[in-house]
């Protein structure tokens, strides 16, 4: 396993240039799951600074998978981890959504039906789009 010099990116992410950060960020999600990969832990990120790249750490809980669902529950996980924690600019979580559609363009329309259907439910009404 590799260093990844850089700082967390949840930490330092509203001090930064967050929309082209936040759309980056959707367009990588949509290629992991362009790739078959769901991860339900988008928490840890790394950034670096000098050159602007982002990584995501720690594929431990991933999963090999096609099925639109549990694409959909990816990115409500994400959501959810992005609100309490980004609040000031919850508002522009619809770049992430513009750039995963970007990268995954093909299922884009599915994806996004099924997200607004498990944010339908019970638990999650609350926090509709």
């Amino acid at each position: 396993m590799e260093y990844i010099e850089g700082y967390n990116l949840a930490k330092y992410l509203e001090k930064l240039n967050y929309e082209e950060i936040l759309y980056n960020i959707g367009k990588y999600i949509g290629l992991i799951h362009k790739n078959k990969t769901c991860t339900w832990r988008f928490n840890y990120w790394k950034y670096e600074f000098n050159n602007g790249k982002i990584y995501f750490i720690d594929f431990g809980l991933s999963f090999f998978s096609n099925r639109i669902a549990d694409y959909a529950v990816d990115i409500h996980l994400f959501k959810e981890l992005f609100d309490p924690n980004h609040w000031r600019i919850y508002d522009k979580f619809s770049l992430i959504l513009e750039g995963y559609r970007e990268s995954f363009s093909e299922k884009y329309d599915e994806i996004f039906h099924r997200l607004k259907v498990v944010e339908s439910r019970g638990r999650y009404k609350s926090i509709l789009f």
